[in-house]
């Protein structure tokens, strides 16, 4: 189970979907263990339970209503692992074709983020070592999509404020031009760069844009430094 963290580890760097993550890691998950068991992973995301299920499972009549039905969901709600057979009371939740479920819940700092269930297709029960080996991918998960997340959102809002500060910039030399040009403050500057973007609705940020590239100069668009 280490490959499948490094495995994680590496396709969380490489993406910022998480959406595309959850699936990479329900099929690492399945190949690693050998029962090739189908894999149903379910993580609340900004606000929305994402599910992603592993290779194969589309094959299995009814996954896609065990998905946001099925008894792994009171994994999720109460943060208890759940252990169900053919044999045990829940088993018409069970789709055909599987014989048993585990499913372990994704914690964080204490919190219960998601769940990863297991949904084997042979009647051999899981080993003790298989279910261990699934808590400690469960536990991992759990950690590994909590700093994905919290990092995707510091990049986004760092993204953001660096995109505020060029629209700043390209907006203060327009200033700067008018002010040059009409021998006014800024304040009326200021002014006469909304009234000129009012009538199409235009950012303002690209009508200074325009003004500061009537003059010839550079200014720090999409993707440059604004050095």
């Amino acid at each position: 189970m280490d490959t499948v963290v490094a495995e994680l580890v590496a396709v969380l760097l490489d993406t910022d979907d998480i959406e595309v993550a959850l699936r990479y890691i329900a099929d690492a998950v399945s190949r690693t263990l050998i029962q090739r068991p189908l894999v149903l992973l379910t993580v609340h995301h900004d606000g929305q339970v994402l599910t992603a299920l592993s290779a194969g499972t589309e094959l299995i009549d009814g996954i896609q209503h065990t998905a946001a039905h099925g008894p792994h969901l009171a994994c999720l709600r109460t943060g208890q692992p759940i252990l169900t057979t053919r044999a045990s009371d829940a088993q018409r939740e069970l789709p055909a074709g599987v014989h048993s479920l585990c499913a372990y819940p994704l914690r964080a700092y204490g919190k219960v983020t998601g769940v990863l269930a297991l949904y084997s297709r042979t009647p051999d029960r899981l080993s003790t070592r298989t279910l261990l080996a699934v808590q400690a991918a469960a536990d991992s998960t759990g950690l590994l999509l909590n700093a994905a997340t919290h990092l995707t959102r510091r990049i986004a809002v760092t993204a953001q404020l660096r995109q505020a500060l060029r629209r700043q910039v390209v907006i203060d030399q327009a200033i700067g031009v008018i002010m040059a040009l009409l021998g006014c403050d800024a304040d009326t500057a200021l002014d006469n760069l909304r009234l000129a973007a009012q009538p199409n609705r235009c950012e303002l940020a690209d009508v200074a844009a325009g003004v500061v590239a009537s003059t010839g100069l550079m200014w720090p668009g999409p993707g440059t430094s604004g050095q």
